[in-house]
């Protein structure tokens, strides 16, 4: 009974976390836009909201790692989180909204790889199916952006960031509810060379990973402006992010009887990339859209599993907050971080066809994706 209990928990940690960033990723572009925002100052907001995680990120890591506590503070971030959403409801301009946006970024972004160290615990001890759990986090961002796409059909854009500001108190719910990390006996404070180790072992798994995420900078900047700019509705362009995560969805369920490694997951990752973004950069019609988008399934969901397992192969089971951390900081962050307000102006002055950018990065990872199989 106690092993099921602590898999509903953490999946429920998932399905919280991922409501909020069903809200967040398509609908927020538009929140901004209704501020009065252009392409070029949204792509800044949501760049600064990486680059935080490269400071947020490892010092939250360090301090778990370093007392094994994972629910009081996650659970203090969600909250942080959830009052500088209602913040936001009377910020106008686009400096106040950058840095109030950026503070929000600081207590939100560092609890997903905080829980993602306690369920990759709990599934190494108690033989939990990680995808099992990370899916329904799949699930919850499918009724995220159906609902959503369907209320902005009735109410204004301006409802987004009170929607963020319930999701982000359910997310400190679920932390707060979720159970502790497993802890490894004998921590020992890590050194200079552990550090210089681990950073050495990541190196690899950033480049590959890196590129294949940072492709998708235009999709979750811009592709809901785009499709709304073509006349699409807004519960059409939610029924597109809901198919990507459906796609997603089946990935997660059967990852536990597939045996690829980080290397084939990646590879395959980057290879639907070179397929996928010249589809969207082309697309005009709902059905080709709806196709490329099932492609989700493998540009993220492929990518992300094979980082996972990556990591817990080779960053030790202590150091796994920061491990994780590390790699949320590098991938999502700077590297995320630097992207975002390229693909801002990429799409202000070429519009969809910024797509096709992102899909040199794709083939760039293609040959990098090998190099994974030394260290896998």
């Amino acid at each position: 009974m106690e092993r099921r209990s602590g898999f509903w928990r953490l999946s429920a940690v998932y399905a919280a976390y991922f409501l909020a960033i069903g809200i967040l990723l398509p609908f927020w572009p538009l929140w901004l836009d209704a501020r009065g925002l252009d392409p070029a100052q949204i792509g800044l907001v949501l760049a600064a909201a990486f680059w935080i995680k490269v400071a947020a990120e490892p010092v939250m890591a360090r301090l778990v790692d370093r007392t094994g506590r994972t629910r009081l503070p996650t659970a203090l971030l969600g909250i942080l989180a959830a009052a500088g959403y209602l913040a936001l409801t009377g910020v106008h301009g686009f400096w106040p909204i950058l840095v109030t946006s950026a503070a929000i970024a600081a207590c939100m972004h560092p609890i997903l790889p905080v829980m993602e160290s306690v369920a990759l615990s709990h599934a190494a001890r108690s033989g939990y199916d990680y995808g099992r759990m990370r899916l329904w986090g799949s699930v919850s961002f499918i009724c995220a952006t159906m609902g959503v796409g369907g209320i902005l059909g009735i109410w204004q854009a301006e409802s987004v960031v009170w929607m963020m500001a319930v999701a982000s108190g359910l997310v400190a719910l679920g932390c707060w509810c979720a159970p502790e990390r497993v802890r490894s006996p004998g921590i020992a404070r890590p050194g200079r060379r552990e550090w210089v180790r681990l950073a050495r072992r990541l190196a690899v798994l950033v480049l590959v990973a890196g590129l294949i995420q940072a492709s998708h900078t235009v999709l979750y900047g811009f592709a809901s402006l785009h499709w709304r700019s073509i006349g699409i509705s807004e519960f059409t362009i939610g029924l597109f992010w809901t198919a990507g995560v459906l796609a997603e969805i089946v990935l997660f369920a059967v990852m536990g009887r597939l045996r690829l490694g980080a290397h084939h997951l990646l590879a395959l990752a980057a290879l639907a990339g070179v397929i996928r973004w010249p589809l969207l950069a082309l697309a005009d019609t709902v059905a080709v859209i709806l196709a490329a988008q099932l492609l989700h399934a493998a540009t993220f969901a492929a990518a992300h599993l094979g980082a996972m397992i990556f990591l817990t192969r080779v960053v030790p089971p202590e150091r796994a907050a920061t491990g994780q951390a590390l790699y949320y900081a590098l991938v999502g962050g700077a590297i995320g971080g630097c992207m975002m307000p390229v693909a801002g102006m990429l799409f202000d002055r070429f519009g969809a066809d910024a797509f096709w950018v992102m899909a040199v990065l794709c083939v760039a990872a293609l040959p990098a994706s090998a190099l994974l199989r030394q260290r896998n």
